[in-house]
């Protein structure tokens, strides 16, 4: 058995790995002959590794941020739990050879529903939420062009061959 690397969470609202094994502790079992013990967390040797778990931690803080802004403290604890359950429902969505979809869909849809009820708490606590809180993150909404639209305007847009 492979002991896993320590990691320190640089932010408050990071869970640990074993944090989000707990929710999903059949992807903790090391890859291997007569390896049928549950770690709890990950490492290089189980499926997902550390890094791929690692990776996807982080795209779920981020999907919690875009939506929440600016945390208050009284939110960490919550925020940590919204982004180790999304993070083990991208892991159970995710992960050959065991993918199950029926646990995925369930914790994606408890991390989108606690992700909503923090998003009121910390606007309360006098959080920041992002421009709109419409959770559509702002850095994904196009300007808008008025050169394209004079272009486009009035045109079939199969007859234009380049932009």
């Amino acid at each position: 058995m492979t002991v896993p690397v320590p990691e320190v969470p640089l932010d408050p609202w990071l869970p640990t790995l074993a944090q989000i094994g707990a929710y999903v502790p059949a992807y903790t079992v090391e890859v291997g002959p007569g390896n049928d013990v549950y770690t709890g967390t990950f490492s290089v040797n189980t499926t997902p590794t550390q890094a791929q778990v690692e990776s996807m931690r982080g795209d779920a803080l981020q999907w919690l941020l875009a939506s929440t802004g600016a945390l208050v403290e009284a939110s960490n604890d919550a925020a940590k739990t919204v982004v180790a359950i999304r993070t083990a429902g991208m892991i159970a969505l995710t992960t050959t050879p065991t993918q199950d979809g029926a646990s995925a869909t369930a914790l994606l849809a408890q991390a989108d529903a606690m992700l909503a009820a923090l998003v009121s708490t910390n606007d309360a606590a006098g959080g920041a939420s992002p421009e709109g809180s419409s959770g559509v993150p702002v850095w994904n909404i196009e300007p808008f062009d008025e050169r394209a639209y004079r272009y486009f305007n009035g045109r079939n847009l199969s007859d234009v061959r380049r932009y």
